[in-house]
C-alpha cells in the first residue's frame, strides 16, 4: 500500500514523469518493459503517463523547432533506366515512387537559438 497526506506537487510530479521520459528514450528502454516494471512496483507512474508527457514534449518542441517538409523529386531528374527491374509488383512500385525524395528536416538556425537561449539561462 501506498498512502500520501496533502496535496500532490504538480511540478514535481510533472518533472518526474520527464525524468522517466528521458532515461527511456537515452537508455532505450521499450515502453513495454516499462509497462510490466510498473505493473509489478505500484509506486512507478503508469505507462500511459509517461506516454502522453512525451507528447507533450514533443508539441513543445515542435513550436520551437519546426519540422519543415521537402520534395526533392522536383529538382531531381527522371532518368530512363536501361536495365529490367528486380521489383516488378505495381503496388510496391507505386510505394516507393510515392515515397523516393520526400524528405523532413529542422532549421538549424532554430537549433541553435533553442540552444543558445538555453546555455544563457
Amino acid at each position: 500500500y501506498h498512502v500520501t497526506f496533502g496535496d500532490e506537487n504538480y511540478v514535481k510530479k510533472k518533472q518526474k514523469l520527464q525524468s522517466i521520459a528521458y532515461v527511456q528514450d537515452v537508455e532505450n528502454i521499450p515502453r513495454d518493459a516499462y509497462r510490466h516494471l510498473a505493473a509489478v512496483e505500484s509506486i512507478l507512474p503508469r505507462e500511459y503517463a509517461i506516454s502522453q508527457t512525451r507528447q507533450e514534449i514533443n508539441a513543445y518542441m515542435e513550436e520551437l523547432i519546426p519540422i519543415n517538409f521537402i520534395d526533392l523529386n522536383s529538382t531531381i531528374m527522371q532518368e530512363g533506366f536501361s536495365e529490367e527491374p528486380d521489383i516488378t509488383d505495381p503496388l510496391i512500385i507505386e510505394q516507393v515512387i510515392n515515397a523516393t525524395g520526400k524528405g523532413a528536416y529542422r532549421s538549424v538556425k532554430k537549433i541553435l537559438e533553442y540552444i543558445i537561449l538555453e546555455l544563457r539561462k
